[in-house]
């Protein structure tokens, strides 16, 4: 073999090397795929909508972390939220996201609470919702019926979240529990809620109906006492 034709075969080996790409099903509707070798990424990241042959997440790796501007969309092929990792920052918010959120800045101060603006997962809601609330099931006593829960984000300052759920257990009871939502293969990031160029402290509460198969559907509803 010439020595040519060697070092195109070794390039393409190479080639094949690094990008080689990993596929994980989430859910039934949601599939991962980035490129990477043995669980590292390294290149583009997607998290596909297999109902609608979409996408709810796209961005690049470098060295295992996030990395350039990255896109956030919703089901109906939208783009809700576009952020560049490099500066820090968000480039687009479509307002109709938070819709059906409901969102509680914690401070005492009344100008505090009218002005902030609201924490943000970067994550398209209906996809965060179905993260969070698969949580949930685990924690819930009352078989394998769907039930609906509140689940809420504290958002800290430094955009580090910790979440709660509640939901009625098979008494009719009023369970609250913490839950354990971060993940292999996406852990959500945040922005923290902020007032005059200073984070707050928030509170980031969804509504979701959970399947006792472990799945969830987001839902538009007010859940109460």
């Amino acid at each position: 073999m010439k020595i040519s034709q060697l070092i195109a075969v070794v390039l393409v080996g190479l080639a094949g090397t690094v990008n080689a790409q990993e596929k994980v099903k989430l859910s039934d509707s949601t599939q991962l795929v980035y490129a990477g070798v043995k669980g590292d990424r390294e290149g583009l990241y997607q998290i596909k909508n297999l109902k609608n042959d979409g996408v709810w997440v796209q961005g690049n790796y470098k060295n295992d972390a996030r990395t350039g501007t990255w896109y956030f969309f919703n089901s109906k092929k939208e783009l809700d939220l576009r952020y560049s990792y490099d500066q820090k920052k968000l480039l687009f918010f479509n307002n109709d996201m938070l819709k059906d959120v409901t969102v509680e800045i914690l401070s005492d101060d009344s100008e505090t609470k009218k002005s902030a603006t609201a924490p943000l997962p970067l994550c398209p809601i209906e996809l965060y919702a179905s993260i969070v609330a698969s949580k949930v099931n685990d924690k819930n006593d009352g078989g394998n019926d769907p039930f609906e829960a509140e689940i809420t984000a504290e958002v800290a300052t430094d955009g580090t979240a910790t979440y709660t759920a509640k939901f009625r257990g098979v008494n009719k009871k009023v369970i609250t529990n913490s839950l354990n939502v971060p993940q292999d293969h996406f852990n959500i990031d945040w922005i923290p809620a902020m007032y005059k160029g200073k984070p707050i402290a928030s509170k980031f509460v969804v509504y979701a109906q959970v399947q006792g198969n472990g799945t969830s559907n987001y839902r538009r509803f007010r859940w109460n006492d």
